[in-house]
């Protein structure tokens, strides 16, 4: 039996605040959490600030059977009209003083910034004790270390407040969302609202390891030894771990991923992108800022004509580079934009080198075809002695390599894999969690067309193999697949 991981029967409440701007990454955002929430449930609130109707629905189109999205549509603050915007901090941001009364029949939730990316592990910032405090932050290293305004003032600790694990209930029962809107109309807030909510909140908040809320920023400018000398209540096991495998990356700062391909954390942020919930307007977006990246090093190149000449073959390179970027990232022009692809088609549309999880029921509906059940926690069991996936793939110009991991049911498994009627393995795999790859020639790929047929002669019922009251027929318990050139 699979070991399952998150066994909570409560919902998690979190909360995102969003204007126009920020739509795009506030949903790769929730797209983000739902993938890493193990099925547990969640309602995601989301404070829309002067956001259309249009951008509402494509928020609640996020929902699923394990996550709830509610829209809350509000418009900017008149008392704070005259307050000027942030370099890259949204005006929107000033009704985090507001959420306890916002929220008002909710006693705990998440607050979470648009360009943070919730990982494998982040719902476990969920099992800190805040009954005692107004929140849960992390202190951020960069104002703490580098910056004077903590002894302004005049606080202890600084604390970052692109993510809080807020106690709604305690800050309204001791009229904090008063005080901060009070001190804000009356001071000055280099970050918008994070001055003021340390001001009001800081005294009590719950020091939350730097983990649950990690800076993109900081390995550039600090070290491991520098995060020691803050995060003394963290053992520097637990601490390096951190600083290596984060669960809550931050993005903060001025270069964004969604405006700046050439970012390195674009790549990161990409994972999370899924196509199939992203707006024309959004993928045009995207695929734009990626020609431009590659455009301006054409330009450069154009400088010089005799250069230019001598230069043809890097070119060449370069456009193909820009060809290969569009497909692994999902900015298919011919798929989306122009739709050309076929309706039946579309709906197996698959880019090359992305890893689909067999505990998805979003990720995998369109490509299974027959021969599975339903997701588990950890993945997907085959159904009877057949089982049968179908890809869509453009622009395949090499032969592919097809990779997976799965659990092997029963003292051993007979495999024969074909690919489009077409032989291209036969294995026996022993008891226990396998990989295994296999090429797929180029030759016998139709028109972009991939179908796998999985035959399984030696499947069996575990009522039958270990006495298990289960009455189904299995083989193999699909966990991942990756098909890559």
């Amino acid at each position: 039996m699979m070991e399952e991981k998150y066994l909570h029967s409560s919902v998690y409440n979190i909360v995102y605040i969003s204007d126009a701007k920020y739509v795009l990454p506030t949903k790769v955002s929730i797209l983000s959490a739902i993938r890493n929430s193990f099925n547990e449930k969640l309602h995601i609130w989301i404070i829309g600030v002067d956001i259309s109707d249009s951008d509402a629905r494509e928020f609640e189109r996020l929902s699923n059977e394990n996550a709830e999205v509610t829209v809350l549509k509000k418009v900017y603050l008149e008392a704070f009209e005259n307050v000027s915007d942030h370099a890259y901090v949204s005006k929107a941001a000033l009704y985090k003083f507001y959420l306890a009364a916002i929220l008002d029949k909710t006693d705990r939730v998440l607050y979470v910034d648009s360009d943070i990316l919730l990982l494998p592990g982040w719902l476990s910032v969920f099992e800190y004790d805040i009954s005692d405090y107004y929140m849960g932050a992390v202190r951020d290293m960069n104002v703490e270390l580098n910056d004077k305004r903590i002894s302004r003032l005049g606080h202890k600790n600084y604390y970052n407040t692109g993510l809080m694990y807020l106690n709604l209930k305690k800050i309204r029962i001791d009229g904090c969302v008063e005080k901060q809107i009070s001190y804000r109309l009356n001071n000055e807030d280099y970050y918008m609202d994070q001055d003021t909510i340390n001001k009001i909140l800081g005294e009590k908040t719950y020091d939350l390891p730097v983990g649950y809320n990690f800076l993109t920023v900081y390995k550039k400018i600090f070290s491991i030894s520098d995060a020691e000398k803050l995060y003394k209540e963290t053992d520097k096991i637990t601490l390096l771990k951190m600083w290596e495998k984060p669960c809550i990356i931050h993005m903060a700062g001025e270069a964004k991923p969604w405006d700046d391909p050439s970012s390195e954390l674009f790549d990161i942020w990409n994972e999370y992108l899924e196509s199939g919930y992203l707006t024309v307007a959004e993928i045009t977006r995207i695929t734009k800022a990626l020609i431009v990246k590659y455009n301006d090093r054409l330009r450069k190149q154009q400088d010089n004509i005799e250069l230019l000449r001598n230069q043809i073959v890097e070119r060449d390179e370069i456009i193909q580079n820009l060809i290969d970027e569009l497909r692994r990232h999902n900015c298919y022009i011919e798929a989306y934009i122009e739709r050309k692809i076929d309706t039946e088609l579309a709906d197996y549309f698959y880019s090359l080198g992305k890893e689909i999880v067999f505990n998805n029921k979003w990720m995998t509906r369109n490509y299974v075809v027959s021969g599975m059940y339903d997701p588990e926690n950890w993945g997907r069991w085959t159904s009877g002695t057949e089982c049968q996936m179908k890809f869509y793939v453009v622009n395949v110009l090499h032969d592919l390599n097809l990779q997976m991991q799965y659990v092997v049911y029963g003292e051993k498994q007979r495999v024969n894999l074909y690919v489009n009627d077409t032989e291209v393995d036969s294995y026996i795999e022993m008891r226990g969690e396998r990989s295994h790859s296999v090429c797929i020639p180029r030759n016998i790929i139709e028109d972009g067309v991939i179908r796998l047929k999985f035959l399984l002669p030696d499947a069996i019922k575990p009522m039958d193999y270990d006495g298990i009251v289960d009455d189904r027929t299995i083989a193999l318990g699909m966990i991942k697949l990756v098909i890559k050139e």
